[in-house]
């Protein structure tokens, strides 16, 4: 690699367009050339850890006399970094791959369009302008969101890639990033129109049918292009749709394929459509509407399964294993469970009511019941509160005032004071005796010695696995 970037003068090119300080021990282009050579294996480690991928290198062989790894610091590197961004990275793409396409005799008359995107962790939140910097002076910076994922990860931030290859060899010839949210169709006529005017070449340039629009054929003009027409446009279904013999068929020389040709203007664009047609596509027609007839149906299901709440995630991957255990011929991937919030009853809550009315009480009977269980454990004044606004003793209570809204005929309680203070217990014991006192079985577990101690009922202790009555 360290000779194909010499071949190409990377070094020099780079050290022209970015000319180095004469104090810096190492050059802009044995920088650039340095992150060239990381790329082969350390891409994913800290840019302070940069210079360990080179301890145990002949660095001096590979980048030049006197250069050690520490020359190599995240400093050094972020410096040439910023000069390529205030350089404008497909400006020196552009002049890297002209250099080399000239050195290799890379032909560029028929080129390749296509974008992709890259995934990244992290919040990379939006950085403003600073005021009083106008767009032409500032450099322009990508941004980083959420937007169409290639690779099926929505719930993460990219950006695009934008590529231009030639169909010598597939040599990328230009290169441009863009915002994570930015779409084909939006952005590929601009390109093709920058590379024709910076390469001054009339290169054929073939694109996917998100190139294929009226703005994007009219901002292109004269460029020649190639690309696939999308069916979803009515001239296109219905040449898909006509007989052949009313067509003009070409000479074609891949075996079992067949070509028509047809004479199209479309957003004021003269164009030549080509029809291909396999009879092995129709062959399968036979089996593929069946087939797609199955495939929605599996569809509709799974639709109906993810419409679905469960009352708990085992529950969730029990339903999705036997969805599995019923596909033949299809497997499910990318599989995730979510947490879903519960529908709250309607109006402002009371979270001491939720209980009543997912029980299906009616409101009047809800009304009945709740406030009298606020008043019994202190609360009435507090009913329109969130949890966050409640003290810990308070937030105990309202648990409590949700086990017994009901009025059962037993209550568990498993530690009731564990994280309160000695007030906030004493008036949670309280509270447990007034229930007891009105009919209501109360159990209370504790390893508050205390509380055993001021209590007047009956304890049992579990030792070892048994029970022992200390008091009756």
């Amino acid at each position: 690699m360290a000779a194909l970037v010499d071949e190409i003068g990377l070094v020099e090119l780079t050290d022209e367009l970015l000319p180095p300080h004469p104090l810096n021990h190492i050059s802009p282009g044995q920088v650039v050339k340095a992150m060239i050579l990381n790329g082969l294996g350390f891409v994913s480690a800290p840019l302070y850890l940069f210079s360990e991928f080179f301890e145990g290198k002949p660095v001096e062989h590979l980048l030049g006399a006197g250069i050690t790894a520490a020359h190599l610091n995240d400093d050094r590197l972020g410096r040439v970094l910023d000069q390529l961004f205030e350089y404008g990275t497909t400006l020196f793409f552009l002049n890297v791959a002209m250099q080399a396409a000239r050195r290799f005799g890379v032909n560029v008359s028929q080129c390749h369009l296509d974008s992709t995107s890259f995934a990244l962790d992290g919040e990379y939140p939006t950085v403003a302008r600073a005021e009083g910097a106008s767009e032409a002076e500032a450099p322009q910076a990508i941004e980083i969101c959420r937007g169409y994922s290639r690779d099926h990860r929505p719930e993460l931030k990219q950006f695009l890639v934008n590529l231009i290859c030639s169909a010598d060899g597939g040599v990328p010839v230009w290169f441009k990033v863009g915002s994570g949210n930015e779409t084909d169709s939006q952005t590929f006529a601009g390109l093709m129109r920058a590379f024709a005017e910076q390469w001054q070449t009339p290169a054929l340039m073939v694109a996917d049918a998100a190139f294929y629009s009226e703005p994007n054929l009219q901002q292109v003009g004269s460029l020649p292009w190639l690309s696939r027409v999308p069916q979803t446009l009515k001239a296109a279904q219905t040449l898909v749709d006509s007989a052949p013999d009313s067509l003009s068929e070409r000479p074609c020389d891949l075996d079992g394929y067949r070509l028509w040709e047809q004479r199209q203007r479309y957003a004021g664009v003269e164009q030549r459509w080509i029809l291909v047609e396999s009879p092995h596509r129709r062959e399968s027609e036979d089996w593929l509407k069946p087939l797609e007839k199955q495939e929605k149906g599996l569809q509709r299901s799974l639709r109906q399964l993810c419409s679905q709440v469960f009352a708990c995630k085992p529950d969730a991957r029990d339903a999705l294993l036997r969805f599995q255990d019923s596909l033949t011929g299809y497997t499910l991937t990318q599989v995730a469970l979510v947490s879903v919030a519960a529908k709250r009853p309607p109006g402002r809550p009371k979270r001491v009511a939720f209980v009543l009315w997912a029980q299906g009480f009616s409101r009047k009977e809800i009304h009945r019941r709740l406030w009298p269980t606020l008043k019994m454990v202190g609360l009435q004044g507090k009913a329109q509160c969130f949890p966050d606004e409640l003290s810990g003793g308070e937030q105990q209570r309202v648990s409590i005032a949700r086990a017994v809204v009901n009025t059962p005929p037993l209550l568990l309680a498993d530690e009731p004071t564990g994280n309160l203070d000695a007030d906030n217990s004493l008036q949670v014991i309280k509270i447990l005796k007034k229930l007891n006192s009105i009919g209501i079985t109360v159990i209370v577990t504790t390893h508050d010695e205390h509380l055993v101690r001021i209590s007047n009922h009956p304890v049992v202790q579990i030792k070892n696995g048994r029970l022992h009555h200390l008091r009756r």
